[in-house]
């Protein structure tokens, strides 16, 4: 019996040697699947992956150049110091992506953090809301087109409105914190449009009947660092909306403009030169202005 088993034990080695094994259940066709393919497990599925035997770097080197495709983990939203950030199982944040949360889309940054408001990214502008980061489809969203993918549809007007308010929401985020309240952002992008110096580069009445003439005078402040009543008018509506303010308006009288914000007055020009709190969140009367001409951001 022990020269049976011997023997036995021989020839299972030498076939096992000459590559004539075949283990039940994978054939020739299961093992050619195995030597070029390699399979990968996504959320709900798994798939396979095939390998191109062709490859220059696979003849050169014979080695399998296999791609795997990472699993989409869980995570959850959680917030520090007024912002909110996507962390991972694994405990890593989320960067640079769209991630789905629940029944919505956010996205969240560089840096892990939120986006909220409008967003560039690879040439295309996204809207996510300015409050809850929730972003928005097939709507119109600041008086701009959003597609049923997400996307802005462009015109010259659109696209400078869109480069404007980013830029407004960057400037109200530098002189801003993410716990301050809405009215203390608010007062906080008042001074600061407040404190630059007076020039005019035109008349409202040269520009008032070419659409966009609020980009142009805002940006007199965001870009050249100076500007007349108009300009800080503008540059401060735009930094308004940025806060959270929707009933945002450019007024003026002809002579003089203005910023209206729920039916209130805000003044930076008059605040600066003649009474800061009589031009501050003040109504009509207490402020004199009489309204010929409004805009809405």
């Amino acid at each position: 019996m022990r020269n049976l088993r011997k023997s036995a034990a021989i020839l299972l080695t030498a076939v096992v040697v000459a590559g004539m094994l075949v283990v039940p259940g994978e054939g020739a066709q299961a093992a050619e699947l195995q030597e070029n393919s390699v399979s990968y497990s996504t959320e709900n599925t798994t798939a396979v992956q095939w390998l191109d035997d062709n490859t220059a770097e696979e003849k050169q080197s014979g080695v399998d150049q296999i791609q795997t495709t990472e699993k989409e983990q869980k995570g959850h939203i959680y917030k520090k110091k007024g912002k909110s950030y996507y962390k991972y199982e694994d405990g890593k944040l989320a960067k640079k992506k769209f991630v789905t949360v629940g029944k919505n889309t956010c996205y969240f940054n560089k840096k892990g953090v939120m986006e909220k408001g409008w967003m560039k990214k690879k040439g295309n502008y996204y809207y996510f809301d300015r409050q809850t980061g929730k972003q928005k489809f097939n709507c119109k969203v600041d008086g701009i087109k959003i597609r049923k993918d997400g996307t802005a549809k462009l015109s010259t007007y659109t696209k400078n409105k869109i480069d404007t308010m980013i830029t407004a929401k960057k400037i109200m985020q530098a002189n801003t914190k993410t716990t301050d309240s809405k009215q203390k952002k608010l007062k906080k992008v008042f001074n600061w449009v407040l404190k630059h110096p007076y020039k005019r580069y035109r008349t409202l009445k040269s520009v008032q009947s070419k659409k966009g003439w609020e980009i142009t005078f805002a940006n007199d402040i965001y870009k050249k660092g100076q500007g007349c009543c108009v300009s800080e008018a503008s540059a401060f509506a735009f930094l308004a909306h940025e806060c959270g303010y929707k009933n945002v308006y450019i007024c003026d009288d002809t002579g003089h403009a203005w910023t209206e914000i729920n039916g209130r007055v805000y003044d930076t020009l008059f605040a600066e030169a003649k009474n800061y709190n009589k031009y501050y969140n003040s109504s009509y009367g207490n402020a004199g202005l009489h309204r010929v001409g409004k805009l809405k951001i």
